[in-house]
């Protein structure tokens, strides 16, 4: 696999990444640890490992502004640290989310969501999270797990969330924030906080 000393700002139509390990990377500026992607119709992340990157802004590991569609496969996100928001995966503007077979485990947000934050000043059209473990995360200032904002569709499936925290607020698995439709099966919540 291909390992990065640095952070990776990349603008591009299509990105397709592939077996790659992010590792010790450390950013003092900007947003996405170890990769920050804008501008881009699709965004695939598949099989890799983000392992102990740190920001001081948003998205300890991955940072994504404006795409159409954002695929994340079978990769696992361990001991991520944002200064802000998602210090695992900090999306904006993206109209399709589709996270599957994905492991988060011991990642740090210093305000919210330990994992996942997603944002949109336009409306985000869907987020589908399948098959899914987030184990001993937490944020701060709230959504221990994950928070969604502008999404019209949700779907959590088949996913385990187990001793993550929201220290300060609400949402120690999932904070939803003006929404529309939410489907949520065949998920446990377990020693989970707020």
């Amino acid at each position: 696999s291909l390992q990065f000393p640095h952070c990776c700002k990349v603008r591009s139509i299509t990105i397709f990444i592939l077996g790659t390990l992010f590792s010790n990377i450390v950013c003092r500026e900007g947003s996405g640890g170890a990769l920050s992607v804008s501008y881009c119709t699709y965004v695939i992340i598949l099989q890799c490992t983000f392992s102990h990157n740190q920001i001081e802004e948003h998205g300890g590991a991955v940072w994504i502004h404006s795409a159409n569609h954002v695929k994340i496969y079978k990769s696992d996100f361990v001991g991520q640290v944002s200064g802000v928001h998602g210090s695992v995966f900090y999306c904006s503007n993206v109209l399709h989310v589709l996270i599957m077979g994905c492991q988060f485990t011991n990642n740090t947000a210093n305000s919210e969501a330990s994992c996942i934050y997603i944002y949109s000043t336009n409306i985000v059209i869907s987020v589908h999270v399948a098959n899914v473990s987030l184990i001993s995360n937490i944020a701060f200032k709230g959504a221990g797990g994950s928070k969604l904002n502008r999404v019209n569709n949700f779907r959590l499936l088949n996913s385990l969330f187990h001793a993550n925290i929201a220290v300060l607020g609400s949402g120690g698995v999932v904070y939803l924030y003006n929404f529309k439709n939410i489907t949520m099966l065949r998920t446990s919540y377990t020693s989970t906080s707020i």
